[in-house]
């Protein structure tokens, strides 16, 4: 009969054994998992960012800025972003460039003209607390862009919000001459809003403008369709 009774303590004394382990690894390991990831501070990202459908697209993309963009027809240029067109590019080609996407081969996407993008607006520099929700965040620093794909719909409103990371300046910029306009500058650990229309499906890289950045990999694509 003893030797019954001690059989069973054992079992519950290895029973509370199993259920501490258990609970110690759900809530204690799994948290320091997560700051261990928050603490390593480098993003290794190749998120694809998508962009909600036409119809979802609010036509306010300074949204939270007190601002309203031009009343333009999507597809006219801004009168204060006049447009050139280089109209001597296939759809899709990759041009040389030393100051494109990695390996210094450009992604220019399609030939555009006047009529096929409009810069609609960029902020001034803004706190991250500032950005619109329909605001795509694109982070970046000395080592890249994070997300390096956002995907979205020709013809629709695109707003980015442009943060840097790091203590560096940076600018982003399209491969695509013609689309020269679309860009901007943003000052170390801060943020600005850049929101415009393209109207051409394509593939668009962008690149940060920083002499070498771009040789280094800071680079990304926009691909509408």
């Amino acid at each position: 009969m003893e030797d019954a009774i001690r059989l069973i303590i054992i079992l519950l004394f290895i029973g509370l054994i199993v259920v501490a382990i258990v609970f110690f690894g759900i809530f204690f390991l799994a948290p320091l998992g997560n700051v261990g990831g928050l603490l390593g501070g480098k993003s290794t990202s190749t998120e694809t960012v998508t962009l909600p459908p036409l119809n979802q697209q609010t036509p306010n993309g300074n949204q939270g800025q007190g601002t309203t963009p031009p009343a333009e027809t999507p597809g006219q240029p801004a009168e204060t972003a006049p447009a050139t067109s280089t109209g001597n590019q296939t759809p899709g080609e990759q041009t040389p460039s030393s100051g494109g996407s990695s390996g210094g081969t450009s992604i220019t996407g399609p030939s555009l003209s006047s009529g096929d993008y409009r810069l609609i607006s960029q902020s001034g520099q803004i706190g991250q607390d500032q950005i619109p929700s329909n605001a795509v965040k694109l982070t970046v620093s000395s080592t890249g862009f994070s997300p390096v794909v956002i995907t979205g719909q020709a013809g629709g409103i695109i707003t980015l919000a442009i943060i840097s990371s790091d203590d560096n300046t940076h600018v982003f910029k399209f491969d695509n001459p013609s689309l020269s306009s679309i860009s901007v500058g943003v000052g170390p650990s801060s943020a600005r809003l850049l929101t415009f229309v393209i109207m051409k499906p394509g593939i668009y890289g962008f690149h940060d403008d920083v002499p070498g950045r771009a040789q280094a990999g800071v680079v990304g694509k926009l691909i509408l369709n």
